[in-house]
């Protein structure tokens, strides 16, 4: 282990005392900006957008094919209407079972001269929609009491079922803000990266009895250990001055941990690449900005109007996801792909900065 190279490089990294307070208090900063100004956004909005709506008719009812009209009025508004049968159980029974289940998120049930309306907490937005729609939809089918004998009656039941639990703004940017600076990990090098362009140290070391391996070390592991130990800093004093909830401790640890890690080698993998401070910083900043707003580092990611297919090229929207997840419902579905993604970047990064070090070094000598 190169330990003179890292003990000099940690001395250089300590010079930088700018970047020390950027990386502690920029964090905080962006974090109170952002908690305050999508504060109310963040407890009361709700997404439009298309969803599943169920019903059954009431055996006997003069809706006839009326109902047909609706559905394929429906289809072209966004809703798409899908019928349930509830055989030999109530509907209130049926709905329950299809709310659990998530099969729908609204249920419409057409009777005798009528229609009722079950809605879900968590789902207020979709049953206002399907409400407003099917008035508009019966009115211009001239569906009234005077004609089927079909009254535009609604009758709405409400059933509390838990809906999936949302952060406030202070936990969520108070948990994807931190994660957001530790990618910003290029800039902790700039003093090291800088020092071996001027001084021409690469060529020197290249001369030493050190491996190739050692050398890469001898810059990744400060720059790994620095920007744990700041990005520590900066989200404990997050923590106690905005109450923010970080879920399972382990789970959070291991998640930054692998994420810094990941950051780190690819911030190297870019320098070894490009050989030029200024451009790397620009590059990574700027694939940094790109993953972020894909990621929900600006724009929540709950809603977010980026297709699915878009945000899954984003590490940090599997890891914002995931950090968030265990902060509101103390588990994430993400949590697995985003372990994954964050080594595959790991060492992809490292085999091919260690390559191109190596060429680099083989270039000079």
């Amino acid at each position: 282990m190169p330990w003179a190279l890292i003990k000099n490089n940690f001395k250089l990294m300590l010079r930088n005392k700018w970047v020390i307070v950027l990386m502690i208090v920029g964090p905080i900063v962006v974090i109170a900006a952002l908690s305050s100004a999508f504060k109310e956004m963040m407890k009361g909005y709700a997404p439009v957008r298309d969803f599943v709506a169920g019903y059954c008719t009431e055996p006997g009812s003069n809706w006839g094919e009326s109902v047909l009209a609706i559905k394929e009025a429906a289809k072209n508004n966004g809703i798409e209407l899908r019928e349930f049968n509830p055989e030999d159980t109530s509907v209130t029974t049926m709905v329950e079972k299809i709310f659990r289940q998530k099969d729908a998120a609204v249920f419409v049930e057409f009777k005798q001269g009528s229609y009722h309306i079950y809605k879900q907490k968590g789902e207020e937005t979709e049953a206002g929609v399907l409400e407003y729609f099917l008035y508009q939809a019966i009115h211009s089918l001239g569906q009234t009491e005077n004609n089927n004998g079909i009254t535009r009656e609604v009758q709405i039941r409400v059933f509390d079922f838990p809906a999936a639990p949302r952060p406030d703004s202070k936990d969520y940017y108070g948990i994807i803000e931190i994660v957001y600076f530790s990618w910003c990990s290029v800039i902790i090098m700039s003093p090291v990266f800088s020092s071996e362009k001027k001084n021409k140290i690469t060529p020197r070391l290249k001369a030493s009895p050190l491996s190739n391996i050692s050398l890469f070390i001898g810059k990744a592991l400060p720059c790994i250990v620095f920007t744990m130990l700041l990005t520590l800093i900066s989200a404990l004093v997050s923590t106690i001055l905005f109450d923010i909830k970080w879920g399972s401790l382990p789970v959070t640890l291991l998640v930054m941990a692998l994420s810094i890690i990941a950051s780190s080698l690819f911030s190297i993998f870019i320098y070894n690449l490009l050989q030029n401070m200024a451009v790397t910083v620009g590059v990574i900043f700027t694939l940094v900005w790109i993953a972020g707003f894909l990621g929900g580092s600006f724009e929540t990611y709950m809603f977010s109007t980026t297709p699915g297919h878009i945000k899954d090229l984003s590490p940090l929207y599997y890891i914002n996801r995931t950090l968030v997840e265990y902060s509101t419902a103390g588990s994430s579905a993400y949590l697995l792909r985003c372990l994954i993604y964050l080594a595959v970047i790991s060492i992809v990064s490292f085999i091919f900065g260690l390559l191109l070090a190596d060429g680099r070094g083989k270039k000079n000598q």
